[in-house]
C-alpha cells in the first residue's frame, strides 16, 4: 500500500502547467460526482435513476477527460446520454423503441474499439470501459432497479480499476460510495422483496 501511495504521489509531482490543473480540476469534480453518488445511491424508481446516470455519468467522464482517460470518457458521456434518451420517453409515458437499445450496443462498442485503437495507448484496463458499456446498456434494457444495481456491482469494480490506472482518482471514491450504497439498496429493497416471493411461492416455509 506505501508502494503503491508513493507510485500516486511521483505521478502528481510529475506533473505540471496544464496538466497539472487538469488533474486537479478533474479531482474537484470526481469529489462533487461522489458527494451526488452518496446522496443517489438509494434511489429506487427507474426515472429517478436515469436522472442519476445522466449527471453522474457526464460529471465521470468530464473528469476523465481531464487526465486524458479518453475510451472511459467516451463511454461515460454516450452513457450520459442513453440515459437521457430513455428518460425523455419516460418522462412521457412512451416505451423506448427497441432501435435505442440495439443501435446502442453497436454504438458504445464502436466507439470504445476504435478510441481503444486510436487514443488509448491500447492498456489492457483501457478495455474495462468497453466492458462496463455493454453491461449497463442491458441494465438499462431490463427497465428494473434490482437488475440496474446488480450489474452495477461488477461495472462498479471495473471502474475503479480503471480511474486508478488513469490517475482520476476521487472517481474511485465515488464508485466506491455507490458501490457501498447501491449494496445497502440492496440489503433494504431487493432481499426483502425476494424472501417475501419465496414465501408466496413455498408457504410451509
Amino acid at each position: 500500500m506505501e508502494l503503491v501511495f508513493k507510485d500516486i504521489i511521483e505521478q502528481i509531482n510529475a506533473l505540471e502547467g496544464v496538466e497539472l490543473y487538469c488533474f486537479y480540476a478533474s479531482q474537484i469534480i470526481g469529489l462533487l460526482a461522489t458527494l451526488l453518488g452518496i446522496v443517489t445511491g438509494q434511489l429506487n424508481k427507474a426515472k429517478h435513476i436515469l436522472i442519476k446516470e445522466v449527471v453522474l455519468n457526464s460529471m465521470c467522464g468530464v473528469a476523465a477527460l481531464l487526465v486524458s482517460g479518453y475510451n472511459g470518457a467516451v463511454v461515460a458521456l454516450l452513457a450520459s446520454a442513453l440515459a437521457a434518451v430513455i428518460y425523455y420517453y419516460d418522462k412521457r409515458s412512451l416505451e423506448t423503441p427497441k432501435w435505442v437499445y440495439i443501435s446502442s450496443y453497436v454504438v458504445f462498442l464502436a466507439a470504445g474499439i476504435v478510441t481503444f485503437a486510436l487514443w488509448s495507448g491500447r492498456n489492457w484496463y483501457e478495455v474495462f470501459p468497453i466492458i462496463s458499456s455493454m453491461i449497463f446498456v442491458y441494465s438499462l434494457t431490463a427497465r428494473d432497479p434490482r437488475v440496474y444495481r446488480l450489474s452495477f456491482l461488477v461495472n462498479g469494480s471495473l471502474w475503479i480499476v480503471y480511474y486508478f490506472k488513469i490517475t482520476a482518482y476521487s472517481n474511485i471514491f465515488t464508485q466506491f460510495f455507490l458501490l457501498v450504497s447501491i449494496a445497502i439498496a440492496i440489503i433494504r429493497y431487493d432481499m426483502p422483496a425476494l424472501l417475501k416471493k419465496r414465501k408466496k411461492t413455498d408457504p410451509e416455509q
